[in-house]
């Protein structure tokens, strides 16, 4: 699990037209019929200078394990929070982890959910603990500790987006093309090695608010090795999110020595 996560994405929400007056929109839109579909969806995705969002993104990883990630990112703030879990099914239990960062602090929340008594699953406090940077052992991916880059966009999908070809606008606001995955960087949701050229022309499907704004991305990913066919999902909703804070202290607990020795182990 990472902060890039991840690939890192909660609801779907199209920008509300209706009783919005004045010209502000109406430019908006002109401007986005008058580019090509390629140039809108290149300029669809979160930037850096975006307004608090929510996402969700969903998949499987290069291992075919299922991936669920929902939260708010707050690039201006430099900050997002993060819920994801982790099923293994071999052992009988789900672990459910929220992360959250705002600047240059951290917090995680862990919680278990067992359909057994199971020995060996460490206690935590159902609050949220601090992150020491310090203790992580460098490992930014298992216990993000910043704010980096890839949070702007959780779903990667301006990377995605980069590599499309023959897109064609199928509705108001909609698309479809093809993605070029072997050209994709900083993006390990599928093993590319693996794949070879069965990636280099993916289908995909978009959808673009009238604002111009990426508030939906379906990858159609093929079988890949023992990792079947999948639908790799994004969505991005504006408008509703607040920026996100530190928890309150009410919320927090002392953060144990079994955090670090689980995500260092």
């Amino acid at each position: 699990m990472s902060a890039a996560v991840a690939s890192r994405a909660a609801g779907l929400a199209l920008l509300m037209v209706a009783g919005l007056s004045g010209c502000g929109l109406t430019e908006e839109v002109a401007a986005v019929a008058a580019k090509t579909p390629e140039e809108v969806l290149t300029a669809s995705a979160p930037g850096p200078g975006a307004a608090p969002f929510g996402y969700t993104v969903a998949g499987l990883d290069a291992e075919g394990t299922p991936q669920h990630m929902t939260g708010v990112s707050s690039p201006v703030a430099k900050s997002y929070d993060l819920a994801t879990s982790y099923e293994e099914k071999e052992a009988g239990f789900t672990m459910n982890m929220r992360f959250r960062v705002v600047g240059a602090e951290s917090w995680v929340r862990i919680t278990f959910d067992a359909d057994r008594d199971l020995p060996g699953l460490p206690e935590l406090p159902d609050r949220w603990l601090k992150v020491d940077p310090a203790r992580t052992g460098g490992d930014a991916d298992a216990l993000p500790t910043s704010f980096t880059p890839a949070d702007v966009d959780p779903g990667n999908a301006g990377a995605l987006l980069a590599t499309a070809s023959g897109v064609t606008g199928t509705g108001t606001g909609t698309y479809a093309g093809t993605l070029d995955l072997t050209g994709v960087t900083g993006w390990e949701q599928i093993d590319v090695a693996k794949a070879g050229d069965t990636v280099e022309a993916v289908p995909f499907t978009a959808t673009v608010d009238p604002a111009g704004q990426l508030t939906a991305l379906t990858v159609e990913i093929p079988a890949i090795g023992a990792v079947p066919a999948y639908s790799y999902e994004v969505t991005y909703a504006y408008g509703g999110a607040t920026a996100v804070a530190p928890p309150a202290a009410a919320e927090t607990a002392e953060t144990p020595e079994i955090l670090y020795e689980l995500f260092n182990a």
